[in-house]
């Protein structure tokens, strides 16, 4: 299943359409903690499934795609830590905050443009079933890619990264969004059950 978000903006800040993303959930910058939907009295609303029968499973991910401006992204793993521990190839390690497990997603992006570009999400989301949302923590992913730099992809050319998001371990994750291009363009990544 392949989506495409498509986003208009204007200078001034006048004018900023977005395309099926005001659909999909409610998101959250990094700086903001996870918190649950509530309706417009205050009262927590009751926890949804977004088109699906069942909870979705973190491999309910696996091969899904998005496109998002030049950007093909694939999830080809998902990974939840149990320790919420992540430690490199080298050796380094990174916690979770207490309470919450690391949910690691492997990402295959290709450069489907005709020039070369970094690929460097300027932020991510990953939503919950229960209406909470997670950003994402760069810092495990630098533990996890051990890249200092972003991706830097010529055309055709693909390559692998991560992104990670700190959450409690029965956590239910149904999307992750990921911002490109200065928060201009999203690509939004939902599970299959």
């Amino acid at each position: 299943m392949e989506k495409t978000v498509w986003t208009v903006a204007a200078g001034g800040g006048a004018v900023l359409v977005l395309g099926a993303l005001l659909v999909v959930g409610v998101h959250v910058l990094p700086e903001q903690a996870p918190a649950p939907l509530r309706s417009v009295s205050g009262a927590p609303r009751t926890p949804f499934l977004p088109r699906f029968e069942k909870t979705p499973e973190p491999d309910d991910f696996r091969g899904v795609t998005a496109t998002a401006g030049d950007w093909r992204l694939q999830v080809t793993g998902v990974h939840v830590d149990g320790d919420g521990i992540l430690t490199s190839g080298a050796g380094e390690q990174v916690r979770a905050p207490a309470g919450m497990t690391y949910h690691v997603f492997t990402l295959r992006v290709v450069n489907r443009g005709t020039e070369p570009s970094s690929f460097a999400p300027s932020a991510a989301t990953a939503a919950s079933v229960a209406g909470e949302t997670f950003p994402n923590d760069p810092e495990a992913e630098q533990v996890v890619t051990a890249a200092t730099e972003p991706l830097l992809l010529g055309p055709g050319d693909a390559a692998d990264t991560a992104v990670v998001f700190a959450a409690p371990p029965d956590t239910r994750l149904y999307e992750i969004v990921l911002t490109l291009d200065y928060g201009a363009v999203f690509a939004n990544l939902e599970a299959r059950p």
